[in-house]
């Protein structure tokens, strides 16, 4: 059998997006991320998207069956040396059926396929056992998981745990079901007379007589849809009119045929229906684009592929849609494979510093962030100084160095921040050591003094912490570490000299909410406990990677999990349980190059690299542009810094 592995990250990606007028076509507002042969696909053709009850993805296409799992993509394709393989690489729509067995269709022709072995076989036998022996032409999948079948002038409903079928004798006068849908209590189908007939899933092991409702169009519906309210949406047979229908039948109408909207007289050939997570009814087409359909003002906007732009649709020809249950749009094309686009994930846009004296900063390099008690948000710069911005005028200031003036700030590389409970911000700066902020645009101080400890002495500061006893951890780069109580001023140093650590070379230090603290040096990383000064041994953690890797941040989230972004990946570290996760590109990861982590106010985690930001939540993660190091502001967004301002 063939089955293809392709590595993929399968991204959802989306912003927050206004609804246009239905005459203006849309490029912009709408963020899609591609997958096509490049990422594993077998084939840019896709005819049909659905998802599994485990929450896979599957993508018919004009070669093979592939199955997304958020991660990688599988690909099954027909071998003509072997049985099992699937028969015919075309595949035109896919469905389970019962636990662990798929059907999949070829045009008119039916397969099933054994998930748990990974094996196809003709589907004639499947429907023979169940007493189905006429061709087959629709079969779905309601919200209750009942198998609806249709044969002939025949409905059959198989339901969840039975081996028997219901049927019913439909009274279609000799015309065909052309379409047919799950509702929110059973199914609809179009008859090609024009009639709409809706069927109640069973009760009782019974099913009742179906409500009959005349439709405007005639011919009957290509595509039927049902949306959360049970309203009715149709293409008709020519596939160039958009018909709802309320779930009474009292109000139909001809979407854009009102005002003339480019659905209704563009000319363009409709393929599919979706809803989206807000209620608005997405309607595929051969060549141009999407339309959106606004249930709330009754606007139709516009998306099209644009050439100069990646982010838009993969192609105009858009030949069908699904939306999943995560409120994923799945948009299928006809030469381009998948665009996906999800309203909860996220875009950045450059924040440009405003001055208080007017004007604003080009692009700046931002090292470190931090925000104070009232809010302001400071950003350390690479070259440029500390730059203040206020929560009310969110006006910037910046405060530089001035080799003349023994107060100005000792530096203008800005390596780390800290705020303290006093309103003080500590500064970690390149060459020019440790100072401490006033308020009054003076600073302290630290470098090359005698009367404070080696580390804060330092002129390289690369790391300042604070735990929650109010201490504040100040790491060196050439001198190790120095713990100094903000309460009693009392200071304690940490170094290869005094026996307390094993490398003076900090990078990095994390107090942890379990009462140690975890710092990383250039030759790896030791625990300590953050009372006595001790080291600490977890024998859980004796074969952990952590002690070796070179560590580029930590974070200590609120599920007391320890984040560690190394060269390699990712590691996760329960510090209730000590049990010890790792995360690569293998797993699905975008790079395994870690610059930077946070906690965002949902609980999710940002992790930011030189090749993008992405988030970590409930499985789901979303790449964006190149970040160094990111951090949570108190308002609960977040913050990433890069090599081309601030996001």
């Amino acid at each position: 059998m063939r089955i293809i592995w392709a590595a993929a990250l399968v991204l959802s990606e989306v912003m927050l997006s206004q609804t246009q007028s239905w005459s203006q076509s849309v490029t912009h507002g709408y963020d899609f991320r591609r997958i096509g042969i490049e990422s594993g696909l077998s084939h840019n053709q896709i005819n049909y998207i659905y998802e599994d009850p485990r929450g896979f993805v599957w993508a018919c296409t004009g070669n093979g069956l592939n199955c997304l799992d958020g991660h990688r993509i599988m690909s099954h394709l027909h071998d003509s040396y072997d049985k099992n393989s699937l028969p015919v690489n075309f595949t035109s729509e896919v469905l389970d059926i019962c636990p662990d067995t798929m059907l999949i269709r070829s045009q008119d022709r039916y397969f099933i396929m054994d998930k748990s072995r990974q094996q196809f076989v003709q589907a004639t036998d499947f429907f023979r056992r169940l007493g189905i022996d006429g061709a087959i032409s629709k079969v779905v999948r309601d919200a209750d998981s009942n198998i609806w079948i249709v044969s002939g002038n025949t409905l059959y409903v198989r339901c969840p745990g039975s081996t028997s079928l219901l049927q019913q004798t439909l009274s279609t006068g000799g015309d065909i079901v052309s379409a047919i849908t799950p509702t929110t209590g059973g199914v609809a189908m179009s008859l090609s007379n024009g009639r709409i007939v809706i069927c109640s899933s069973p009760t009782d092991g019974t099913l009742r007589p179906p409500v009959v409702m005349s439709a405007p169009f005639e011919g009957g519906a290509s595509v039927l849809f049902s949306d959360h309210e049970g309203d009715l949406w149709a293409i008709t047979q020519g596939h160039t009119s958009l018909w709802h229908c309320s779930q009474s039948g009292h109000s139909v109408r001809l979407i854009g045929g009102e005002t003339g909207g480019d659905i209704a007289s563009g000319g363009y050939f409709l393929t599919d229906l979706a809803e989206d997570p807000k209620g608005n009814i997405w309607v595929t087409t051969n060549h141009g684009g999407i339309f959106i359909v606004s249930r709330s003002t009754g606007n139709v906007s516009q998306l099209r592929h644009s050439t100069s732009d990646q982010r838009t649709l993969s192609s105009d020809a858009c030949t069908c849609i699904m939306a999943g249950s995560d409120g994923t749009m799945w948009v299928g094309t006809s030469n381009a494979g998948i665009s996906i686009y999800n309203q909860a994930m996220y875009k950045f846009d450059i924040h440009n510093f405003d001055l208080e004296e007017g004007g604003s900063l080009g692009e700046i390099e931002i090292n470190t962030m931090e925000e104070d008690q009232q809010g302001n948000m400071w950003f350390g710069s690479n070259g440029m100084g500390l730059l203040r911005t206020h929560a009310k005028t969110s006006k910037t200031q910046v405060l530089r160095h001035d080799p003349k003036d023994p107060s100005s700030l000792p530096s203008d590389i800005i390596l780390d921040l800290k705020a303290t409970d006093d309103g003080t911000m500590w500064v970690g700066t390149y060459m020019g050591g440790l100072a401490r902020y006033n308020g009054e645009g003076k600073f302290e101080r630290f470098v090359g003094r005698t009367d404070v400890v080696a580390p804060m002495a330092s002129a390289y500061i690369w790391s300042v912490a604070k735990d929650k006893a109010n201490r504040l951890w100040i790491g060196s780069l050439d001198k190790g570490l120095a713990r100094l109580d903000m309460n009693t001023n009392e200071a304690m140093e940490f170094s290869v000299e005094n026996g307390r650590l094993s490398c003076n070379e900090i990078i990095n230090v994390e107090p942890l909410s379990n009462g140690m603290v975890i710092v990383a040096t250039t030759q790896g990383s030791e625990l300590l406990d953050a009372n006595s000064g001790e080291h600490v041994t977890i024998e859980a953690l004796n074969n952990s990677s952590l002690w070796t890797e070179h560590i580029n941040d930590f974070y200590n989230d609120t599920r007391h999990l320890l984040w560690i972004g190394t060269n390699h990946g990712l590691i996760v570290i329960d510090c209730l349980k000590w049990r010890t996760y790792y995360a690569e590109t293998t797993e699905g990861l975008p790079t395994d190059v870690i610059s930077s982590i946070a906690e965002s106010v949902d609980h999710s985690i940002w992790v930011s690299t030189m090749q993008g930001c992405f988030n970590i939540s409930v499985g789901r993660t979303t790449t964006m542009c190149s970040v160094r190091k990111s951090t949570r502001r108190r308002t609960g967004c977040c913050l990433g810094r890069s090599t081309c301002g601030l996001t």
